[in-house]
């Protein structure tokens, strides 16, 4: 049992770290692209 609580939160945390980082990659590309001059 105690293992699967801890598989749990370590999926739980991989998900929760990929989420920020695309978030974080997508806020990147739009700021390159409102930086490009149109």
């Amino acid at each position: 049992m105690n293992f699967f609580n801890s598989l749990k939160f370590e999926i739980a945390r991989l998900i929760f770290y990929f989420d920020h980082t695309a978030s974080d990659r997508k806020l990147q590309n739009s700021n390159d692209k409102t930086e490009l001059p149109s």
